[in-house]
């Protein structure tokens, strides 16, 4: 399953500039002083990480088609269903259970207790 993070990161350095130095004159001489910091000290940079509420990751737009036709084979349901079944198998928690106990999907009986999420998701060619 993914999830969408939040990573807030401090960084400072000091730039001796002319007294008369514009912001734009200041920030061209900190920018690669704070680039080489973050490259360099990445972990130091790290305020926090949390998740991110507000915008969660919108995994339904990284579905492609093919990916849905290839689910429909599989999953005994109407097409209009078939992307958030597979939605639903993406954000379950645990991949190693079968899809069939999963809500909103429905397998074909032929397919039954065949496959787990990670499986499923193997075989309609979906990339975490």
């Amino acid at each position: 399953m993914k999830v969408a993070k939040l990573v807030r990161v401090s960084l400072v350095t000091r730039v001796i500039v002319d007294v008369d130095a514009t912001e734009q004159d200041i920030m061209e001489m900190a920018i690669p002083k704070l680039s080489e910091n973050l490259m360099d000290n990445p972990f130091q940079c790290i305020d926090e990480i949390v998740d991110d509420l507000e915008c969660p990751l919108k995994t339904d737009e990284i579905i492609s088609d093919d990916t849905i036709e290839l689910a429909g084979k599989i999953l005994s349901m109407d097409n209009s269903d078939l992307r958030q079944a597979v939605l639903n198998v993406i954000n379950h928690e645990d991949e190693n259970d079968l899809i069939d106990n999963i809500d909103g999907v429905q397998v074909s009986e032929s397919m039954e207790l065949k496959f787990t999420c990670e499986e499923f998701l193997t075989l309609i060619l979906f990339k975490r």
